[in-house]
């Protein structure tokens, strides 16, 4: 689990993580993210706006050089060429704020619809996503309908059996910074008590082409410039 809020300093505060604890100037995990984002030349731009203020070099070749793989980058960009591969793993970084060892479910707050979710878990074992009434009734989807469902009940926590209410398709954004995805993904809405608003079942894994690790407790996913993740909650 996280470390409790007792235990964080609650005389600093971190921008990237919105909570106490930290500053942002002390923030390790923001640091290891800009390094990463320099390594990828995704600040490229403010580099050669500082470069223009501050001037040319006294070798104008080395600036010539300095530039040539990212132009050699860009025409190949231009080309089509296709995405690398984005491996996704986990390291020791990764358990940052996670107190080991731990059983907690992996609980992430994506934005689903217009609404922004809290307590939505990550259960690889469970075969649809669910979506669970109360829930539904909260979420302002004026003008959205309930599909039939036909399917055979749901095995429910306690053995009950439960009936679908329907079906429905909404969009979820999965955000981190700049690196966002949004996909759309079908849920079963099902009229039972939880203490989640929605379960995130292997269906939702496969759509996103998302890994999950329980130890780590974090979620990552791959999006256009590169690997995105989110942080369980508490």
């Amino acid at each position: 689990m996280k470390v409790p809020n007792h235990k964080k300093n609650p005389d600093k505060y971190c921008d990237y993580h919105r909570d106490k604890g930290h500053n942002t100037d002390e923030c390790y995990h923001l640091k290891k993210l800009t390094e990463r984002m320099i390594k990828d030349g995704e600040l490229n731009q403010f580099v050669r706006d500082l470069r223009d203020r501050l001037g040319p070099k006294e070798n104008p070749e080395e600036e010539i050089e300095a530039d040539e793989p990212e132009r050699r980058d860009r025409i190949r960009g231009e080309f089509g060429q296709a995405k690398p591969h984005m491996p996704m793993t986990f390291s020791t970084e990764d358990y940052e704020d996670v107190i080991r060892p731990h059983e907690d479910p992996l609980i992430i707050n994506p934005i689903i619809g217009q609404n922004k979710i809290w307590k939505v878990m990550v259960d690889t074992g469970s075969s649809a996503n669910i979506l669970f009434h109360k829930t539904y009734c909260k979420m302002n989807l004026a003008g959205e309908q309930l599909e039939p469902c036909n399917e055979a009940p749901l095995y429910a926590i306690g053995g009950h059996h439960i009936q679908f209410e329907g079906m429905i398709t909404l969009p979820v954004l999965l955000d981190k910074l700049s690196y966002t995805v949004e996909k759309l993904v079908k849920f079963y809405v099902v009229r039972i008590e939880s203490p989640y608003n929605v379960i995130f079942g292997r269906p939702f894994i496969s759509t996103f082409e998302a890994v999950e690790s329980i130890p780590h407790l974090k979620l990552k996913f791959p999006t256009e410039k590169r690997v995105g993740e989110m942080r369980g909650e508490s």
